[in-house]
C-alpha cells in the first residue's frame, strides 16, 4: 500500500505537490487556528464568569472589609465626635448592600458554606450598626471592638470561601489548558512531519528545474546590466537637458527685461536728446543773427556737456544690469532697491503708480546684486499686469518694505492689484507657468524669481493674499515675501 501511494506521488507533477501540500498545510493551520480560537474563546468565557462571580465580588468584599474594620475600628479608638460615626456606619452598610448586589442577588448558585457566611456576617453587621446607633462620646469601647473582631472573623471565613472557589477553578481550567495544549502540540507535529516530507518531494523537483533555469538567469542578468547602464545614461543626458532648459529659461527672462529696459532707455534719452537737437539749433540761429558770443557759446557748451553725462550715466546704470557676476558679493539692498526703481521709472511714472519704499541703509547682503534687481524687476512686472488685468487705473500702489531681524532679512513686497486667484496661488512659481495671454506672458519671471532667491542667495520666497489700506480705502492686495540670511 505504501509503494502504491509512493510511485502514485513521484508521478504528480511539481504543481500538483505544490496543490496537495499547500491544501494540508492550509488544512492544518486551519484546524490549529480553530482549535486556538475555541481555546482562548473558552478561556474568555471562563475568566468572564470568574471575574463577575468571584473576583469582583471578592474586591467588594474586601472594600466592605476596610469600611467596617479599618475605618470604623480607627474611629473607635481614637473617640472623635458622635456624627462620624453613623456616616462611616452608612458608608460601610453601602459596601455591604454593594457586595451583595454583586454576588448574593444575582448568583444563586452558592454552596451552603457560602449561605451560612454570608448569613454570619449579615447577623454581625446588624448588631454593629445597633452599637453605631446608640454610640455615644464616653461610651464603652470593649464590647463595640469584640464586636469587630467578630465581624472580622466572619468575613475572614467567607473571604477564604472565594480564595477556595477561584483555585478549584483555575486548577480546573490549568487542566484543560493542558489538554488543549498537548492536542495542538501532537496536531503541530504531525503536520510538521507531513510537510517536511512533501517539502522534500518538491525540493527534488525544483533542483532539476533550478538547473534549466541557471542559463536563463545568466542571460536575464547580463540584459539587465546592459539596461542598467543605458538607464544611467539616459538619466545623466536627462539632468544634462534640464540644466541646459533652466540656462535657457533664465536667459529668456534677461531677454524679456533686457526688451522693457531698452524701451526704459530709449524714454529716458529722449528728453534729453529733446534738448541736445534745441541746444545745436541755437547754435545756426544766434549764428544767423550775428549775435554768437563766446559766453553764449560756453553757457551751451556746459548744458551739452551736462546732458552728455546724464545720457552717459544712464548706459551705465542699464550697462551694470545687464552685466554678469560670476563672483558672489556683499551689496546694499536698499541701493540695489534705489537702483532697480530708477530703471523701471519710466513704466512706474506712465502708468501712474505709487512707489512706497520702507527700508533702512547699511543692510547688506551676500550674492549677486543684479539677480536680486532682476526678482525686483520681475515682482514690479507681474504688479503692472495685475493692474491691467484687474482695470485697476487709480490708486495703484507698490509698497516694499525691509525689515531686519537677528539672523534673517524679510523683504516684502505688496501691491494693491488684486491679488493672486486662490485657484493658482500655489503654481505661480512654476516654469511657464501664466494667467497672461501668450502673446503677453512667457510664465518664467516669478519661476526666475523664486531660482534666483533659493538656488543663487540660499532665500526663501512665498506669496500670499491680505487686505491692506492705501488712502483710505481697503484692497485685496498680493504680498510676496523674500526672506535672505542674515550674514
Amino acid at each position: 500500500m505504501g509503494k502504491k501511494i509512493k510511485s502514485y506521488i513521484k508521478k504528480l507533477s511539481i504543481g500538483q505537490k505544490s496543490i496537495i501540500a499547500t491544501l494540508i498545510l492550509s488544512f492544518g493551520v486551519l484546524l490549529i487556528g480553530v482549535s486556538a480560537y475555541f481555546g482562548v474563546a473558552k478561556i474568555n468565557s471562563d475568566y468572564e464568569r470568574l471575574l463577575k462571580e468571584d473576583i469582583i465580588p471578592l474586591n467588594k468584599l474586601q472594600k466592605c472589609r476596610e469600611k467596617y474594620i479599618s475605618d470604623i475600628f480607627a474611629y473607635i479608638y481614637n473617640d472623635r465626635e458622635s456624627k462620624d460615626i453613623k456616616e462611616l456606619g452608612n458608608s460601610a452598610k453601602k459596601s455591604w448592600n454593594e457586595y451583595l448586589r454583586a454576588c448574593y442577588y444575582q448568583n444563586r448558585n452558592l454552596s451552603d458554606d457560602f449561605q451560612n457566611d454570608i448569613q454570619n456576617v449579615q447577623k454581625e453587621i446588624t448588631v454593629i450598626d445597633e452599637f453605631i446607633s446608640s454610640w455615644k462620646k464616653n461610651s464603652d469601647k470593649k464590647p463595640f471592638l469584640q464586636q469587630l473582631y467578630k465581624l472580622d472573623t466572619a468575613l475572614s471565613s467567607l473571604y477564604h470561601q472565594y480564595e477556595n472557589r477561584i483555585n478549584t477553578k483555575a486548577d480546573k481550567d490549568r487542566s484543560n489548558f493542558s489538554q488543549a495544549q498537548y492536542f495542538v502540540i501532537v496536531l503541530t507535529i504531525l503536520l510538521t512531519l507531513l510537510t517536511l516530507f512533501l517539502s522534500y518531494l518538491i525540493a527534488k523537483s525544483f533542483k532539476k528545474m533550478v538547473e534549466n533555469l541557471a542559463d536563463i538567469s545568466q542571460k536575464v542578468d547580463q540584459a539587465y546590466q546592459k539596461n542598467e547602464q543605458e538607464i544611467i545614461a539616459k538619466v545623466e543626458e536627462a539632468v544634462k537637458e534640464a540644466r541646459r532648459n533652466d540656462q535657457i529659461i533664465y536667459q529668456n527672462a534677461r531677454l524679456a527685461s533686457m526688451g522693457e529696459m531698452i524701451a526704459n532707455i530709449a524714454h529716458q534719452w529722449r528728453q534729453p536728446l529733446n534738448a541736445l537737437t534745441l541746444l545745436i539749433q541755437s547754435f545756426g540761429i544766434k549764428s544767423m543773427t550775428g549775435k554768437l558770443t563766446q559766453e553764449f557759446i560756453d553757457k551751451q557748451v556746459e548744458e551739452g556737456l551736462r546732458l552728455a553725462v546724464s545720457m552717459s550715466d544712464t548706459i551705465e546704470d542699464f550697462r551694470n544690469f545687464f552685466s554678469i557676476n560670476r563672483e558672489k558679493e556683499y551689496f546694499d539692498l536698499k541701493e540695489t532697491i534705489d537702483t532697480t526703481l530708477e530703471m523701471s521709472a519710466f513704466f512706474i511714472k506712465d502708468e501712474n503708480i505709487e512707489i512706497i519704499v520702507d527700508a533702512k541703509e547699511d543692510i547688506k547682503v551676500y550674492g549677486y546684486a543684479n539677480e536680486f534687481s532682476q526678482v525686483l524687476i520681475n515682482l514690479i512686472n507681474n504688479a503692472r499686469e495685475n493692474f491691467k488685468q484687474n482695470s485697476i487705473l487709480e490708486s495703484k500702489m507698490i509698497k516694499i518694505k525691509l525689515k531686519k531681524f537677528d539672523n534673517k532679512i524679510v523683504l516684502d513686497f505688496l501691491d494693491n492689484g488684486g491679488g493672486v486667484d486662490e485657484a493658482i496661488i500655489d503654481r505661480i512659481f512654476e516654469p511657464y507657468f501664466t494667467t497672461k495671454h501668450k502673446s503677453i506672458g512667457t510664465g518664467i519671471g516669478l519661476y526666475m524669481s523664486k531660482q534666483i532667491i533659493e538656488m543663487q542667495i540660499g532665500g526663501e520666497i512665498s506669496v500670499e493674499n491680505i487686505e491692506c489700506e492705501y488712502k483710505g480705502e481697503f484692497f485685496k492686495c498680493a504680498k510676496f515675501s523674500i526672506t535672505l540670511p542674515h550674514n
